[in-house]
This record gives C-alpha cells, sequence and structure tokens, in this order.
C-alpha cells in the first residue's frame, strides 16, 4: 500500500511538472556596446531586447566592469518626445556614472522610439515598457532584486511617478525636471508643445481625463516611495512651479519627499549633471538594504 502510494505521488509530481508553463526569458537579445567617457573603463555595456506586452523593445544595461557579487539596480526613464529623446551614447556615457558607484542600470528606449516595435506612447504603453523591463532584473546576473531605484528626466520623471503609482517594486526613485501637471502644461506650453500634445492625447477639454492620469499632482497621494524632486529654477520647458506644487501635495499627504531647486536655466541641467546625480546617489543610498 505504500508503495502504490508513493508511486502514485510521483505520478502527481510528473503532471505537475508538466503541466507548468515553461518562464520564457524577457530580454531575449543582448549585444556588447563601447563606451567612451570618463567611467567607460569601469562599465560593461548592452544594447537589449526584451520582450513587452509581446512587442520587441530595445533598451540597455549597464553593469560594473570585473562585478562579482551582487550590485543594486537603477532604472533610467528617458525624457524628450518622439526620437529627440532617444537613449544616445553619450546618455549612456552619463549613465556609467552609476556603474563607477557600484549599481547595474537599465534603461528603455520605449514603444516606437528607435528601433523599438509598436506605435509611439505617452504616459501609457511607455510606462508599461518600464515596468516589464522592470521584471527582468530577476534574470540579471549579480542584480540585487531587493535594492531597486528608479529615476527619470523630463518626460522620464513622469513616466517614473505612474511606475511608481502603478506599483514598481524600488525602494526609492527621484525626478529631475519632471512633468507632474499636464493640465496646466499645456495651457503654458509653446505652440509645437501644444500640437503635439494635441495630437497625442487631444483636445485638453474634451480629454482632460487623459492629462490628469499623466499628471502626478492629481494623485501624489498613490506615490508611496521616497521621492527626490530635483528641478532647475529658472527651466524655460517645464515650469518650476510643476514640481514645487507636486512636492506640496506630497507634503500634505504625508509622503517621503524632498525637494532641491537647482540654480540653472538649463532644462535637464546639463550645466550640473554630475552635481544632480550625486544628489540623486545620496538619496537612494539612504534606502538601500544593507547585506
Amino acid at each position: 500500500m505504500k508503495k502504490t502510494t508513493f508511486l502514485f505521488m510521483l505520478f502527481l509530481l510528473f503532471i505537475t511538472a508538466c503541466e507548468e508553463e515553461v518562464k520564457e526569458p524577457i530580454i531575449t537579445g543582448k549585444e556588447p556596446i563601447q563606451l567612451h567617457g570618463k567611467f567607460a573603463d569601469d562599465t560593461t555595456a548592452y544594447e537589449i531586447t526584451y520582450d513587452s506586452d509581446g512587442l520587441n523593445i530595445s533598451g540597455y544595461l549597464l553593469m560594473p566592469s570585473d562585478l562579482k557579487e551582487e550590485a543594486p539596480v537603477i532604472m533610467f526613464n528617458h525624457g524628450g518626445v518622439l526620437d529627440s529623446g532617444a537613449i544616445s551614447k553619450k546618455m549612456l556615457e552619463d549613465l556609467a556614472y552609476w556603474t563607477h558607484n557600484g549599481y547595474i542600470v537599465l534603461a528603455s528606449q520605449y514603444r516606437g522610439v528607435g528601433e523599438s516595435e509598436g506605435e509611439y506612447a505617452f504616459g501609457d504603453g511607455d510606462v508599461e515598457d518600464v515596468l516589464n523591463l522592470l521584471k527582468a532584473v530577476d534574470e540579471i546576473e549579480h542584480a540585487d532584486d531587493e535594492n531597486v531605484f528608479m529615476y527619470g528626466v523630463s518626460r522620464g520623471g513622469m513616466v517614473t511617478y505612474q511606475a511608481v503609482k502603478e506599483g514598481a517594486d524600488v525602494k526609492a526613485a527621484a525626478s529631475v525636471a519632471g512633468i507632474s501637471d499636464l493640465v496646466s502644461g499645456y495651457k503654458q506650453a509653446p505652440s509645437s508643445l501644444k500640437y503635439f500634445l494635441y495630437e497625442t492625447l487631444g483636445f485638453l477639454d474634451a480629454n482632460l481625463s487623459s492629462y490628469k492620469e499623466r499628471s502626478a499632482v492629481y494623485w501624489a497621494e498613490k506615490i508611496d516611495v521616497p521621492l527626490l524632486l530635483i528641478h532647475a529654477k529658472q527651466d524655460p520647458v517645464i515650469p518650476v512651479d510643476q514640481t514645487k506644487k507636486l512636492a506640496e501635495k506630497l507634503k500634505l499627504a504625508h509622503k517621503n519627499v524632498k525637494m532641491l531647486l537647482f540654480d540653472s536655466r538649463y532644462h535637464t541641467l546639463t550645466d550640473q549633471t554630475e552635481q544632480y546625480l550625486e544628489e540623486v546617489n545620496n538619496w537612494f543610498s539612504q534606502y538601500k538594504e544593507p547585506k
């Protein structure tokens, strides 16, 4: 009787194993690329292809050279509209700051940008591309899935707010010159940007819900991770008032937020890149789980 029971249990285990679906890898392609610049020697860089909702999306993976132990991970969300903000070699060389400081970096090119498949997305499909790439952390050798962080620049700040709202499993986040209020942004935008918003989301009055869904000032209470907000005082593209307003909303909701305003007239603080990266690094360091 015992032998029969044992064989029956083995049979059940065999059937269960056969029924389980084989988990397909999220990263489907990886090609090494050569970087130059200050931190190139500290970085092993790859252009990757990964699956996001059935689309082949381009992205990048940067790792510290000679990595032999677990390292924290940063998800970087780029800015710009259409191909104007696509991740460039120069951008990757700036991101190598993080590998120099011991981080693994992931970055999505978003659907419809560069070589990525799919239609261009602004505040919806691009957010899904970020959330899907985050799932690949488990596939990356030496990636510490308990210490994952996220930051974005300009439109990437908007994507960061949305990803956090949608449950991105990150310890802390940061935004540089982030878009937090498309409603006021539409009203204040120059004609070229207003036309882009109209083409992408439609007229403001007829599509107000679409604008608010992408504007963190309307749902600040749903941001539940420590958040660092950085903005140029004389930002000519995204008014600094957007970040001030979001910081105020977060404080009223008793959220963990810190705001830093830089004395600069450059939208993405290109005149103070290393300074703001150091501030983001200090912010993330506070929330690392010790090993």
